[in-house]
């Protein structure tokens, strides 16, 4: 293979690897940033309100994944609260109740996203 050959090999191969991340990025930034390894880790550091998230892990996983870098005050989060509680679609997507969804669940919501931040740097 001469030297132009492998040169162009070359540039071949990095425009394919351009394009493969260009079409991978974006998609990655759609995976969740909360889990439900992260919900059970915050479960099982003697978290005091277990009980609390029955029923509910899935909508606050949800929740935790909606709200990630957003901070609310106590008007937003009342408004929010009120607006989820009113989307029958957003319920019927978590299969859950209105009941399910209160002021209570969404103030939880940064504690869990900060206990899940330590876990990052400590590790």
């Amino acid at each position: 293979m001469t030297e132009e050959q492998q040169y162009n090999l070359g540039a071949a191969f990095n425009l394919m690897k351009a394009a493969l991340q260009l079409l991978l990025l974006p998609i990655m930034g759609l995976q969740p940033k909360y889990t439900k390894e992260n919900f059970e880790s915050l479960m099982n550091s003697n978290y005091r309100y277990p009980s609390f998230f029955n029923n509910r892990e899935t909508v606050f996983i949800a929740l935790c994944n909606l709200l990630d870098g957003v901070d609310l005050n106590d008007a937003e989060r009342k408004v929010f609260t009120n607006s989820l509680r009113s989307n029958k679609t957003f319920l019927d997507s978590l299969k859950t109740k209105k009941e399910c969804i209160d002021e209570d669940l969404i103030k939880m919501v940064p504690l869990a996203l900060e206990y899940r931040d330590c876990q990052i740097k400590n590790k």
